[in-house]
């Protein structure tokens, strides 16, 4: 999680099962944390095989996102 001003960012990876890839997901609110939207990127066997030690960097109305991949 990381917080700027009026805005809140989440970050996590969620995966579908221990065998299957899931989703990198983000959440941003505007408004100090009343109401947030979701975007979600697939992780895919095409692009990254796994993510890990996700991590968030939030400046004014913009997030900066690093994690470990493997291919």
């Amino acid at each position: 999680m990381s917080v700027f001003d009026k805005y809140v960012y989440i970050t996590w990876v969620q995966r579908d099962s221990i065998n299957k890839l899931g989703y990198l997901f983000g959440a941003k609110s505007s408004d100090g944390g009343l109401n947030f939207t979701i975007d979600q990127i697939p992780i895919s066997a095409n692009q990254i095989l796994d993510a890990a030690n996700l991590d968030t960097f939030a400046y004014q109305d913009k997030l900066f996102t690093s994690f470990e991949g493997s291919r």
